[in-house]
């Protein structure tokens, strides 16, 4: 059961990969609760023990999340847990992250723009929670670049 608290040291020695565990957690149930998971801290340590002991296949918390949801509905989720004092710090983190790896991918802001979809036409942009997340990484892009 996923409400039971997980070891990520048993599931590493179990052989699980992030995937596995990923799916085991429930964490595919839906993004609205994943920042409020009762085992997403050791979901996070499994992560990083997972990534260090197997460097060709290291992954983070970010990627596990967009990689199942897409950058755009994890980028919502963020702005909204941004809101919350529970889940503030982390949203926070993780979407420095999430820029972060644009970056690393060398993605430009209108890539970005595409990739929150904020360049749909049935969405108005300026209405979308992501356009915030877009916004705070063109500043990033500028500033950097």
């Amino acid at each position: 059961d996923s409400e039971e608290r997980i070891n990520s040291l048993e599931l590493l020695r179990s052989g699980q990969s992030v995937d596995d565990v990923f799916k085991l957690l429930k964490f595919n149930d839906g993004v609205e609760s994943l920042l409020t998971h009762p085992n997403v801290n050791e979901f996070v340590k499994f992560i990083s023990r997972f990534s260090h002991q197997h460097p060709d296949k290291s992954t983070s918390l970010i990627k596990t999340f967009t990689t199942a949801y897409g950058d755009d509905v994890v980028s919502k989720m963020l702005q909204v847990a941004k809101q919350d004092p529970s889940t503030k710090a982390r949203a926070t983190q993780l979407q420095a992250q999430q820029m972060k790896v644009w970056r690393y991918e060398k993605l430009t802001p209108d890539d970005v723009f595409k990739l929150l979809k904020l360049d749909q036409a049935a969405s108005n942009p300026l209405s979308n929670v992501n356009l915030d997340a877009w916004a705070a990484y063109l500043h990033l892009f500028n500033y950097l670049n």
